[in-house]
């Protein structure tokens, strides 16, 4: 009895596996969804990668067309008017510097390092 109750404990459970695989199994309608959606995807996929393509082409023609800029050269100093130099040289805040200049803070702090090692862009060699 034990023996024949194992059996069919056995039996149910390979036919209730047997039964859960086939109820998974895909069919051809799905499959076709499955088709059209990724073809969908892989045409969306394409018309971006086409526009990306465009938008680097046309700024690249755009590049080449337009002049290119003149170089400073280094040893020439920059133009800048001797008022900013004695802001740089007062005490106030970076922060304040560059809003009464209109720089950036990390240009006042540059301006600043190098004014400590000596560099004056006024002065004559």
């Amino acid at each position: 009895m034990g023996w024949a109750s194992y059996r069919g404990l056995k039996w149910m459970l390979r036919s209730g596996q047997a039964q859960a695989r086939a109820g998974e199994q895909l069919t051809p309608a799905d499959l076709r969804a499955l088709e059209e959606s990724a073809e969908r995807l892989m045409a969306g996929l394409r018309a971006a990668a086409d526009e990306c393509v465009a938008r680097i082409e046309r700024a690249c023609a755009a590049a080449e067309d337009r002049p290119a800029a003149p170089r400073p050269h280094l040893d020439q100093a920059p133009a800048l008017p001797r008022s900013i130099f004695e802001l740089i040289d007062g005490p106030d805040s970076a922060a304040e510097i560059a809003k009464q200049a209109g720089l950036t803070t990390g240009e006042v702090d540059l301006m600043r390092s190098l004014r400590a090692t000596g560099f004056d862009p006024h002065a004559r060699k």
